[in-house]
C-alpha cells in the first residue's frame, strides 16, 4: 500500500522531465561558413562579445549580433562566458556606453534571426541553440 502513495509523485517527475532536458539544450556560437577561423575559445569569445576586440583571430573583422535581453539563452551565455548575470551585464554595458569605449553587440529579435543575420553577413558571429543549426552556418565554439 506505500507504493501507492508514491505514484501522484511519479507521475509529477515523469510529467516534468521534458521540461528539464529542453532546458538543457546546448548553446553554440556561430559565424558565416566562409570564416577563416576554425575555433575559438572561450576567452576569445569573451572578448568579442564584451568589445573588447573586434576582430577573429585571423585579423579579420568580427561584428557580434545578440539575443534578446531577458532571454534564458542569453543569460545562460553571458553567464558561462563571461562570468557575469543580467544585472552585471547591464551595468557593464551602461559604463561602456557612457565611457564612450563601445557600443553592446546588434540584438536581434531570437535564434532563428541571429542564425540568418550571420548567414547573410561574413563578419558575422552570435550564438544560438545547437538545434538551430544548419549548414547556413558554422559552429565555432560550444559554450561549456
Amino acid at each position: 500500500m506505500k507504493i501507492n502513495k508514491f505514484l501522484p509523485l511519479l507521475a509529477l517527475l515523469a510529467s516534468t522531465s521534458g521540461i528539464s532536458f529542453s532546458a538543457l539544450a546546448e548553446i553554440v556560437v556561430i559565424v558565416h561558413p566562409s570564416n577563416n577561423v576554425a575555433s575559438l575559445d572561450k576567452s576569445q569569445v569573451k572578448k568579442l562579445f564584451l568589445a573588447k576586440t573586434d576582430k577573429f583571430t585571423d585579423g579579420s573583422k568580427a561584428n557580434p549580433g545578440d539575443q534578446p535581453e531577458g532571454t534564458s539563452i542569453r543569460s545562460s551565455f553571458y553567464e558561462a562566458v563571461t562570468n557575469k548575470n543580467d544585472t552585471q551585464m547591464k551595468a557593464y554595458w551602461s559604463k561602456m556606453i557612457f565611457s564612450g569605449k563601445a557600443a553592446p553587440p546588434k540584438v536581434l529579435d531570437n535564434g532563428a534571426a541571429v542564425k540568418a543575420w550571420v548567414a547573410a553577413n561574413s563578419d558575422g558571429i552570435g550564438y544560438i541553440d545547437s538545434s538551430l543549426v544548419d549548414a547556413s552556418v558554422k559552429i565555432i565554439f560550444t559554450v561549456p
